[in-house]
């Protein structure tokens, strides 16, 4: 138009954009939420050190704006896979979602029920299932079991082929909710430190499981015991400096108060079958004593506390 451009405006905007790239960065590199605000149970160390200031000024002479932003993402394949799997389910979620499987009796190989069709259209929509012809889409052939397993595995469920009432819990969550729980945990990928280095030990608490990796690659997984929605497992990272095979296990005071002494008041035999052994005392004078020469039935509550692992102190 050949108007000259008011300074000040021009000055506004270059504040503008500067906040928001320190501000957008800042959220790339450690989320946009400090998870200690709202969890008292998060115990991670995640020094992030940037000078942001500094990333800007190379970014803008290099010109490469986005690249910088995008070398702060968490560096590994779990958020990747996590970017993958949203843009996947907000494609779906724009095709409509997916139809609610009704409730009713569980369905397994070589049932016929007309839900399966519905059921059919489920596993497609998240590529569980190819769309291919079945002989009759209210049978359940194998080709749907195998589907359904496929699903299981994905949701951290026993891979049984077998829909009952948690694998159709899991299938009826509606891919809108899909799309809200991976970008919470895009978000929680950013709390985490960004590099777990070339060995360490990963625990996904929600899905009972454990993955040792080296160079990117898994090595062994494993299921693991976590604590109870009520009572969770904390989260953390720490430096592994050493491994005990076989180790005792230190019962934690809320549950032998809260589980451990109830079973036992209830069931005479419970120490014994669950192999956890009985002392008194504390350090050099700790005494192993017999469960059955405890009356167990009069002990209260605020005497008992379990500290050595595997070991009731009383």
């Amino acid at each position: 138009t050949g108007k000259t451009l008011d300074p000040r405006r021009l000055v506004d905007l270059d504040l503008l954009l500067t906040d928001g790239f320190l501000v957008y960065a800042s959220h790339l590199l450690s989320g946009r939420v400090n998870p200690k605000t709202f969890d008292t149970e998060w115990h991670v160390v995640a020094s992030k050190e940037v000078d942001f200031p500094s990333l800007l000024e190379q970014a803008l002479e290099s010109g490469d704006i986005s690249g910088a932003l995008s070398g702060l993402l968490p560096r590994n394949s779990g958020y990747e896979k996590s970017r993958e799997a949203l843009a996947r389910y907000r494609r779906i979620v724009r095709k409509g979602g997916w139809s609610r499987v009704p409730d009713g009796h569980k369905l397994e190989l070589g049932d016929e029920d007309d839900r399966l069709t519905i059921l059919r259209r489920r596993l497609e929509a998240t590529g569980d299932l190819k769309a291919i012809t079945a002989a009759s889409p209210m049978i359940f052939d194998p080709g749907l079991e195998q589907a359904v397993k496929r699903f299981q595995r994905r949701h951290g469920l026993d891979a049984d082929g077998v829909v009952g009432k948690a694998t159709l819990a899991a299938l009826n969550v509606s891919a809108e909710e899909r799309v809200r729980q991976l970008e919470l945990n895009l978000e929680r990928w950013r709390w985490l430190p960004r590099e777990l280095g070339e060995r360490y030990v990963l625990v996904n608490i929600p899905s009972f499981e454990l993955e040792v990796v080296e160079g990117g690659e898994t090595l062994l997984e494993l299921r693991v015991v976590v604590g109870r929605p009520y009572r969770r497992t904390p989260v953390f990272t720490a430096a592994m400096t050493y491994l005990v095979f076989s180790p005792y296990w230190h019962v934690p005071p809320s549950l032998a108060v809260q589980d451990i002494l109830p079973a036992v008041q209830k069931e005479g035999d419970y120490l014994t079958r669950k192999q956890i052994k009985v002392f008194r005392g504390w350090g050099s004078e700790t005494e192993e004593i017999e469960p059955e020469g405890v009356d167990w039935s009069s002990l209260k509550l605020s005497l008992i506390h379990i500290s050595e692992p595997t070991r009731l102190q009383v």
